[in-house]
């Protein structure tokens, strides 16, 4: 009995202490994410033996990249929602 009691009350300690978190939490820093992105490139350069030039268009492609992601947002969100309320609406 005591098993079952000591279960359900860390079910539902776990319950809350999820539901305590926010979307706030998974936002990163946007200078934090720069530096790591020039850790990156560095790391790639050494490893790879790139030059000044080709680290240069690594740069802009990843650039283009991050541009058609903020454009595309919107899109992405929508069609994620209308998967989560697909399988809400086969779930019930």
């Amino acid at each position: 009995m005591k098993k079952i009691v000591f279960s359900a009350a860390f079910v539902v300690m776990g319950t809350f202490a999820m539901a305590q978190q926010t979307p706030m939490m998974n936002k990163k820093d946007p200078a934090e994410m720069e530096q790591k992105r020039q850790e990156k490139l560095k790391m790639m350069q050494a490893e790879l033996n790139l030059t000044g030039a080709q680290v240069a268009q690594i740069k802009a492609l990843q650039d283009k990249k991050m541009a058609e992601r903020k454009q595309n947002a919107s899109q992405m969100q929508e069609q994620r929602k209308a998967k989560m309320e697909a399988m809400k609406a086969r779930q019930e």
